[in-house]
């Protein structure tokens, strides 16, 4: 059966009077200093409910005690294993905690609304942290939970506007609804591998972060996940995403390029949805061979995507005349079709785009062509070859070697490598990297 107690020190307990002791502001709590705390009994000791209410708006830093005497003489000692809800909210005073490594759990809004907490450090003990525990903490600028936690509940951050760094612990499944709602500041994040679902809301409001990483595993995105956050410029989804929820990028109004690894999830309606219309420049780019879209050998593109443009990216692979889909997909992303028509299609600069691959050319580039100069200087019959572009150094866009083989008669069997002056024809082999 629980029990719930309310610590004096001995002198107040024999008195008739009960009443929390008055202290300075600044002053430093610890139980052994005589104050007044509220305890509960539980499975495994106690769970520390808080301080008397004059103390939460004067104390300035508090040590929790790792146990507690549950006897008005002392006589026997409960470790202190939970933090109760609500323990600590609104003590506006507060800048500093610290938890023993005898509690396992933290409970709902234990710390909401202390303002100017400005630092936590949260033992390798907890296992549990519930929800809204830190939220509107305005001072907190940085937090990392432990390993050891494997849940954490809704909000748990939430409107801590200075929060700009989070650690989250590998043992984590899912980021729950509205975790990082409202802290504006958050620019490094990075979600664990072990993640399968985003919780609405989870990073609304998240105006600092310009990309993030949703890790493969991710099967669900709930609706208003990144509502708001008006710095994400790009986003890359993940091949094992399933399902979006409503208005999940509403209000990006930076948002420039989505990448979806896979095919086309289901999505509830406006899950691209923006107050002010669809971000100028956002781009959805899709794989090639994936399904779901609006494209070649696919079915239609969801009704509320129709708002930004789709480009189509490929995974692996090459056209039938060796030109890597990569390579395509970076010249003409918006071309569509399929590889092997692209590939032979004449370019800008007059010659079929999948030679300009191989030579090392730029298709686009009216100037991108191959050129052997045969000349003489001062009247001397020594021959100079030159050829553009010259792609034999790291830091060319495409990297490439050439051998100038030759002959003097076309009727001659053999080329000849390397030159000599004598030679009239000539061919180039271009070696790649």
């Amino acid at each position: 059966m629980k029990q719930r107690r309310k610590m004096l020190p001995l002198v107040a307990a024999l008195a008739a009077a009960c009443l929390p002791c008055q202290q300075a502001a600044g002053e430093v709590w610890e139980y052994a200093s005589g104050r007044f705390l509220y305890y509960t009994i539980v499975d495994g000791g106690v769970r520390f409910d808080g301080l008397g209410p004059e103390e939460l708006t004067t104390i300035n830093t508090v040590v929790i005690p790792p146990e507690v005497p549950v006897d008005q003489y002392k006589m026997v000692w409960l470790p202190v294993v939970a933090i109760g809800s609500g323990a600590f909210n609104w003590c506006v005073r507060m800048t500093g905690v610290s938890i023993p490594s005898t509690v396992t759990t933290i409970g709902d809004g234990a710390f909401f609304g202390c303002i100017n907490l400005q630092s936590i450090s949260i033992p390798s003990s907890v296992t549990n942290i519930g929800s809204s525990v830190f939220s509107n903490c305005e001072s907190l600028s940085s937090l990392t939970i432990p390993e050891s936690v494997v849940t954490i509940g809704s909000g748990v951050v939430s409107s801590c506007t200075n929060l700009s760094s989070v650690t989250l612990p590998s043992t984590l499944t899912s980021i729950p609804p509205s975790t990082f709602l409202g802290c504006y500041r958050l620019t490094d994040i990075i979600i664990p591998s072990g993640v399968t679902s985003l919780g609405d809301s989870a990073f609304s409001g998240c105006a600092g972060l310009a990309t993030l990483k949703i890790p493969q595993g991710v099967t669900a995105i709930g609706s208003h996940t990144f509502s708001g956050c008006t710095g994400l410029k790009e986003i890359t989804i993940p091949s094992s995403v399933t399902s979006f929820g409503q208005y999940t990028f509403n209000n990006c109004s930076s948002l420039v390029a989505v990448y979806f690894q896979g095919n086309a999830p289901s999505v509830a309606s406006s899950a691209y949805a923006h107050y002010w219309g669809t971000p100028a420049g956002l781009t959805t780019y899709v794989q090639r061979d994936s399904t779901g879209w609006n494209g070649p050998g696919s079915t239609t593109l969801p009704a509320q995507w129709q708002y930004a443009p789709i480009a189509y990216r490929s995974g692996e692979g090459s056209s039938s005349n060796g030109t890597p889909y990569e390579w395509l997909d970076g010249l003409f992303p918006d071309m569509g079709g399929d590889y092997d028509s692209l590939d032979n299609l004449i370019g800008a600069n007059g010659v079929p785009i999948w030679q300009s691959y191989i030579a090392g050319l730029d298709p686009n580039d009216p100037a991108s062509v191959f050129r052997i100069t045969v000349f003489t200087m001062d009247g001397d019959t020594v021959t100079d070859l030159q050829w553009a572009p010259d792609h034999t150094h790291a830091a060319a866009p495409l990297r490439r070697e050439y051998e100038v083989w030759g002959k003097t008669n076309l009727l001659d069997a053999t080329w000849h490598w390397p030159t000599n002056a004598s030679t009239r024809f000539f061919r180039i082999k271009a070696l790649k990297p």
